[in-house]
């Protein structure tokens, strides 16, 4: 009987982390699609389109496991540097578009987030 509630607590954990792992790759597919279509605005000439793209760069997916979450907390700080490298490229100062670039939180912030 142990052994049973052991294999579907294992079934269950791995199915919800391959779901995440499934909306972090779609996640990431959207993303590159923008990128894509950012670059063609660029060769285009076309800035305020490609403001607009770099606007929509944004990582949106939320993760809903502790694992995930490092991870995602870590491909939208990559993603917000590139949109703000983009908007850099196209002679934008990113400040005026995405505003400031949020800065770390403190040990004490953390602990104090966490209550």
């Amino acid at each position: 009987m142990k052994l049973k509630q052991l294999l579907f607590g294992f079934l269950i954990v791995y199915t919800f982390t391959n779901c995440e792992q499934k909306n972090i790759d779609t996640e990431i597919e959207r993303l590159q699609s923008l990128e894509k279509e950012l670059n063609k605005t660029i060769s285009q000439n076309n800035i305020e389109h490609a403001k607009l793209i770099c606007i929509q760069m944004k990582w949106e997916y939320v993760a809903t496991t502790a694992g995930a979450g490092s991870k995602c907390k870590k491909l939208a700080e990559i993603w917000d540097d590139k949109r703000r490298n983009y908007l850099k490229i196209i002679g934008v100062d990113p400040v005026e578009i995405l505003g400031e670039k949020p800065r770390p939180k403190t040990l004490k912030e953390k602990l104090v987030d966490s209550y």
